[in-house]
């Protein structure tokens, strides 16, 4: 038998061991937040994250009028309004509650490493980690990270409370629903999908009901109980000093669940980021289920039925709740994991003979191919040229043919997990660089609802986001067509043309349009916000293979113009 490359050894001893897999964990956990924390504030705040900013601002600066459960998340309002009273406010402080409950999140399979294995969890962790979907919206200030966080740590920990019941688990599960009572109606809608899902995998006898019924009057039980308890009141009522939490807790957060389950038109923007951001995802979590299935793993069934429902609310609501697009990529990852456990971890299997390395050499020349010429004619809007169409298909033909005549089945399987690692790797990274930290026109990206020009960021101390009527800060408009402007949620103050501005005051006037012949941009004109929508006229395989080489087309932006007169 061929030994073990000194690399293959290295890996598996660094498994091996409690010690070794804590630090591996820990690894993830830095890696994870770094690359949630890396260009956190490239944009400003959009109309839905400065709602929420705004109001725990006032909450931090003890002005707020009303109580933080009318932000519709009192426990995320809590935790930003007690960082902007350390740090004071800023976009960064706004959005480091998500940032770090983003960072959490993949370390949250380990919760069933009992169950699945060190190589299942840790995988799935770091698919997490790299999800382009989960390391956006841990960039922004929405309840959607918390809610994926909370909803993993419930549904993980109800899972080993049903098998082998560790002694951690009542505690996690206790603290865990409490948090989600005080946090926000999707986290509800979530569990509630996994007690579907988990009522359809397992049958529930009744002597099993009673005896779950038995154990929670328990003497054991009542520690966890009064802690999820307790852990609700003090969240919900931000530590007693707002008893409206009460109410929210037992009232407002059951009736929004009708909020954020409003049916939307198909499809939904959550639906089109994951099949644009977590397609490979999908693909790999329908291989581990169908896997494990055959395997009998009524684990896997449970997670594929939960995932498929919260797949579903996707598809169906929730078009401004972006917490949608961010619920099944946990559980997804989770069966990807043990799709990829069924691959072998010896480096020496996939060492390939030189037909494999020619094979896998044209197909990445195929593919660059591809992208490139796909790329020139969504740019350009016109017909491939003759010859350069022949070239692209000579040598994918090419490729093709030395797939089944030139490498041997080995070479084949080989060659094929080393090209799926390198795509994803390169869809991955391709997908975060964009959607995260910029390199797309604004309003092209499907999951952002609103996207303002980076250019703003330079006026940040004129618009001022903490200034509260500064009538300096105005915005000239015609009489026929007065434009709605906001910033950080912040009304700017507007002043019909003609009328005397004040002394001294910084002016948006309304840009002209688009030059008509040319299409060019009036010199000077800087893009106030774009709003995004999906285009369903391009929703097909050529427009979404357009948008993907060159954003143009399926999501459409809608430009509201002005200029900015010092």
């Amino acid at each position: 038998m061929r030994p073990e490359s000194s690399l293959s050894q290295t890996l598996t001893t660094a498994v091996s061991g409690p010690r070794s897999i804590h630090l591996l964990w820990g690894a993830l956990g830095i890696g994870s937040l770094v690359l949630r924390i890396a260009m956190i504030d490239r944009a400003p705040l959009d109309s839905h994250e400065a709602a929420l900013a705004f109001a725990a601002w006032q909450a931090a600066l003890g002005e707020t009028g009303d109580s933080l459960v009318a932000s519709g998340a009192p426990l995320l309002a809590r935790l930003i309004a007690g960082l902007f009273w350390l740090f004071g406010a800023s976009d960064v402080t706004a959005r480091i509650v998500p940032a770090l409950a983003g960072a959490a999140l993949p370390l949250t399979p380990s919760l069933l490493t009992g169950l699945l294995g060190s190589r299942v969890t840790l995988t799935a962790g770091v698919l997490i980690a790299v999800s382009p979907i989960m390391v956006h919206l841990s960039q922004v200030a929405d309840p959607a990270m918390m809610t994926a966080l909370l909803a993993m740590v419930v549904v993980a920990s109800a899972v080993r409370l049903a098998t082998d019941r560790p002694a951690w688990a009542p505690w996690t599960f206790a603290s865990g629903l409490g948090l989600a009572l005080a946090h926000h109606p999707t986290v509800l809608l979530a569990l509630l999908a996994a007690a579907a899902g988990a009522l359809a995998t397992w049958n529930l006898s009744r002597a099993q009901a009673r005896g779950w019924l038995a154990a929670l009057q328990g003497e054991a039980a009542r520690g966890p109980i009064a802690l999820g308890v307790g852990t609700a009141v003090v969240a919900a009522t931000g530590g007693l000093m707002d008893l409206r939490g009460v109410g929210f807790m037992l009232g407002d957060v059951w009736t929004g669940l009708g909020a954020v389950a409003a049916p939307t038109t198909f499809p939904s923007r959550n639906l089109a980021a994951l099949l644009a951001y977590a397609g490979p995802l999908i693909v790999l979590a329908a291989a581990g289920f169908v896997l494990d299935l055959r395997a009998g793993s009524r684990l896997a069934l449970f997670l594929g039925q939960w995932t498929l429902l919260l797949l579903v609310l996707s598809m169906d609501f929730g078009q401004a709740v972006v917490a949608y697009a961010a619920l099944p990529i946990a559980p997804a990852a989770l069966l990807a994991a043990g799709a990829l456990a069924h691959l072998p971890t010896r480096l020496a299997t996939y060492r390939l003979s030189g037909a494999g390395w020619t094979v896998v050499a044209l197909s990445i020349a195929s593919g660059g191919a591809a992208l490139v010429i796909v790329g020139h004619a969504a740019g350009a809007d016109r017909p491939v040229p003759p010859f350069t169409a022949l070239a692209g298909i000579g040598l994918g033909a090419l490729t093709v043919e030395a797939w089944r005549r030139w490498a041997s089945r080995a070479d084949r399987v080989r060659a094929a997990v080393i090209l799926g690692t390198l795509a994803f790797v390169v869809f991955s990274a391709g997908s975060i660089a964009r959607l995260s930290f910029g390199g797309s026109p604004p309003g092209t990206e499907i999951l952002k609802r609103e996207e303002t020009a980076p250019a703003f960021r330079e006026m940040f101390e004129e618009l001022n986001v903490l200034a509260r009527g500064d009538e300096r800060v105005v915005l000239v408009y015609d009489a026929s067509t007065p434009i709605a402007a906001r910033w950080y949620g912040r009304a700017i103050s507007q002043l019909e043309r003609g009328a005397a501005a004040p002394a001294g005051a910084i002016q948006f006037e309304a840009a002209p349009p688009l030059d008509a012949a040319g299409g060019q941009r009036t010199p000077g004109r800087t893009p106030w916000r774009t709003l995004s929508h999906l285009d369903r006229a391009d929703l097909n395989v050529t427009g979404a293979a357009q948008w993907a080489v060159s954003r143009s087309g399926l999501v459409e932006g809608r430009p509201q113009d002005i200029i900015v007169v010092r």
